[in-house]
């Protein structure tokens, strides 16, 4: 495992309870480099829930400036992220990922866990005790980039709607209908709320057989609003996951492996994006602060 400048990387690997209890510091203590966590997620079907797994990343040395929920694609595991999520890790980041089925992004798993975490925010704690971050990003590969949208479009219509930051997706496939009202609900201001759009960041990959020869990055390009979209020559679906990626996804998607250079500039690219979402969540708080400041003081 890399070792970090903020420190060594805490990795959790937990089924998490369907009751969602809390993860907290009295938690029965694991071995080096692992954590039990008891948290949010599981799949709710009518009257039955079921557990299901996740991956955490967190810093040990600085508190994380943020959380981010990062999800894989279609038919994948967090595994074949894990070098991303180490990655964004060590970028002082707290990152989650769960073992789900994403097909057409999973739009009721997205609905469930917003309402559960938006909700549970100011009880839940991070697998090691330590407070949530209040500043949120939603992220996700593929199908996964789907669920991220319809995660985040979920979470401002929530109680937790001030934590949303941005989102990021990594050479997204829609699923679904109900992708485009999602993406024009966080790229408008909120009409009930007067809140700003939510800033999106896309990186896509060269149109192929498992980004449905680019058709949704294609169709995102007409969107107004802070909606930014990249794409480098070469770049192909598996990018993200990098060296962790196999052989059924390189063939599957007919684009040949990724080189080392894509892979290491797709991970810098994500990690560029979360600091700056995160910068600038920063400053509009202190914006926002200074203002109600002065105007108690005008009293």
């Amino acid at each position: 495992m890399r070792s970090a400048a903020a420190g060594a990387l805490l990795l959790a690997l937990a089924a998490l309870s369907a009751g969602g209890a809390r993860a907290g510091a009295n938690d029965a203590p694991s071995p080096p480099g692992r954590a039990s966590a008891q948290a949010w997620f599981s799949q709710i079907d009518g009257d039955r829930a079921e557990p299901l797994d996740a991956e955490w990343w967190l810093p040990t040395e600085v508190n994380p400036s943020a959380l981010l929920l990062l999800q894989h694609g279609f038919a994948r595991r967090c595994a074949n992220l894990r070098p991303l999520l180490q990655a964004l890790a060590e970028a002082d980041l707290a990152v989650v990922c769960v073992n789900a089925d994403m097909a057409r992004g999973a739009p009721g798993l997205a609905r469930q866990w917003a309402a559960r975490l938006g909700q549970g925010a100011p009880d839940f704690r991070l697998p090691d005790g330590r407070a949530l971050p209040a500043t949120w990003i939603t992220a996700g590969h593929s199908a996964g980039g789907a669920w991220a949208v319809r995660m985040a479009a979920a979470l401002r219509r929530g109680p937790a709607a001030a934590s949303l930051a941005g989102v990021l997706l990594l050479d997204p496939v829609s699923g679904g209908a109900d992708f485009d009202p999602a993406l024009a609900s966080l790229l408008d201001a909120d009409a009930r709320t007067g809140a700003p759009p939510v800033p999106v960041k896309v990186l896509a990959a060269e149109p192929g057989r498992c980004n449905v020869q680019g058709r949704t990055t294609e169709s995102m390009s007409t969107r107004a609003g802070p909606l930014r979209i990249e794409r480098w020559p070469g770049s192909t679906h598996v990018d993200a996951e990098g060296e962790a990626t196999d052989t059924l996804a390189v063939m599957a998607c007919g684009q040949g492996p990724p080189t080392e250079a894509l892979i290491a500039r797709t991970q810098a690219w994500m990690v560029l994006s979360a600091r700056q979402i995160v910068d600038d969540a920063s400053r509009k708080g202190k914006a926002s602060r200074s203002n109600a400041s002065g105007a108690s003081s005008g009293m």
